[in-house]
């Protein structure tokens, strides 16, 4: 083999190398890229919890100094807590590629506390309501 042909064939393995390099940086970018967009999803969902608390604070402080609050209020804030977990489980299952990938979401815990709140929120209008229907039915 001829000075040309082995720098040639250094020359095509170095190349060879280098497209390895660059593919598994394109991998890592993507990757990378996904992680981001998880976490902006997760930030509007704790944007869109925040929004729901303080609504539903406000109507619990009204109830607490005796404003009366109707029932279609009440209604609303909880059919809007169900409504944020509906994405929840896909938003999850994302999280738990990202991480099997080695990528954690810099506001997984808000989240996740986020989620927590909101299903606590539902238990309590579930009680509430079972309360309420109790005293309605006269038991």
């Amino acid at each position: 083999m001829s000075e040309v042909s082995f720098e040639l064939e250094l020359a095509k393995k170095r190349v060879e190398r280098f497209k390895d390099v660059s593919d598994e940086l394109m991998r890592d970018h993507l990757d990378a890229m996904q992680c981001l967009d998880c976490q902006d999803a997760l930030e509007k969902g704790v944007h869109a919890f925040e929004a729901i608390r303080r609504a539903d604070d406000v109507l619990r402080e009204a109830a607490g100094e005796g404003i009366p609050v109707s029932e279609q209020l009440i209604a609303f804030v909880e059919s809007l807590y169900e409504l944020w977990l509906t994405p929840c489980e896909l938003v999850e299952q994302w999280i738990r590629e990202l991480e099997a990938r080695g990528y954690r979401p810099d506001n997984l815990d808000k989240f996740r506390e986020a989620s927590r709140q909101v299903r606590r929120s539902l238990a309590v209008i579930a009680s509430l309501k079972a309360i309420d229907s109790i005293h309605t039915q006269g038991f």
